[in-house]
C-alpha cells in the first residue's frame, strides 16, 4: 500500500514537471521575441555602427550544431550576434571564449574576413554592458524607434 506521504510526493513532482515544462515555453517564447525584436531593427538598416552589411541571417546552424543567432556579412566583414533576453556577464564571456572560435572553426572560407561580435538584449543591465565593450563587442539595446506597422497595403483602420 503506497503511504499518503508517497502519494503527496508523487503529485507534488508532477507538479513540479508541469512548472519546469511551463518554464521552458515562457523563456524559449521571450527569446524569440528578443530575437525578432533585433532581427527586424537590423534587416532594415544592415548596420552596425559605420559597418555596413549586405546580407542578414537569422538562426545560422554549422555542421556541428552550434547557432548563431544572427550574422550579418558583406565582401569582408562579418558579424556574428548573440541575443538575448536579459545579457548577463557570463553571456559576454561565452560568446568571447565559445560563439566567435566556433564560428572561425566552423567557416574557413571567412578566415580572411574582419569578425566582430556583438550581444543583443532586451534587458542589457550595466556591468554586461561594460564587460562588452572592454571586450570590444557591440552592445544592442531596445529602442522605441523599433517598431513596424504589420497591416496590409491598402488597409482601413476602423473607427471604433
Amino acid at each position: 500500500m503506497i503511504s499518503d506521504y508517497e502519494e503527496r510526493m508523487k503529485r507534488i513532482e508532477r507538479i513540479l514537471d508541469q512548472v519546469a515544462k511551463e518554464h521552458g515555453s515562457l523563456a524559449n517564447n521571450l527569446g524569440d521575441v528578443a530575437e525578432d525584436t533585433f532581427y527586424a531593427g537590423l534587416e532594415s538598416t544592415k548596420r552596425l555602427g559605420q559597418q555596413k552589411f549586405t546580407t542578414i541571417a537569422r538562426n545560422v546552424r554549422d555542421f556541428k550544431g552550434n547557432e548563431y543567432d544572427i550574422v550579418l556579412m558583406n565582401g569582408s566583414t562579418v558579424a556574428v550576434l548573440e541575443v538575448k533576453q536579459k545579457v548577463h556577464p557570463k553571456d559576454v564571456e561565452e560568446l568571447v571564449t565559445k560563439t566567435i572560435p566556433a564560428f572561425r572553426n566552423s567557416y574557413p572560407q571567412y578566415k580572411d574576413y574582419k569578425l566582430y561580435g556583438g550581444l543583443a538584449g532586451l534587458s542589457f543591465p550595466i556591468d554586461a554592458r561594460v564587460d562588452a565593450e572592454k571586450q570590444g563587442l557591440f552592445v544592442l539595446a531596445q529602442s522605441g524607434k523599433n517598431i513596424k506597422l504589420e497591416n496590409y497595403d491598402g488597409f482601413k483602420p476602423k473607427v471604433l
